[in-house]
């Protein structure tokens, strides 16, 4: 959620933060910062529209480094600091329904090109 992600102190690269004990994952990730904000079309005619926002992977790939209990979300891994960082303590995975999706969630298109199929 957006309460959950925090601007870390900045400085801090993805070496920096790997130390010598490494991490426990890294590597390129969708990562969305909340859903994205629906437009007045959506809202007023739901019926309209697809339940879920799609975005494509290319538009929402990020670099991600998890240490400990917080995930590090980087634009690219050479970048001298984290665009925020996520703490874990607090959340919990949600098994979602796939009949009856939650309105504030986004289904990612595995291509970074869209939803299309060759």
């Amino acid at each position: 959620t957006n309460e959950a992600a925090k601007k870390p102190p900045g400085g801090v690269s993805v070496s920096a933060l790997k130390g010598g004990r490494g991490a426990d994952f890294e590597g390129k990730a969708g990562v969305l910062r909340g859903a994205p904000e629906k437009t007045f079309l959506k809202k007023a005619l739901p019926f309209v529209f697809d339940e879920r926002d799609f975005v494509s992977y290319g538009e929402v790939a990020r670099y991600v480094l998890i240490k400990g209990n917080c995930i590090f979300v980087f634009a690219e891994e050479t970048d001298m600091a984290p665009l925020y960082a996520i703490p874990l303590e607090d959340l919990k995975a949600i098994l979602e329904d796939p009949k009856k999706p939650d309105p504030m969630s986004v289904t990612i298109s595995p291509t970074s090109a869209g939803n299309r199929t060759k």
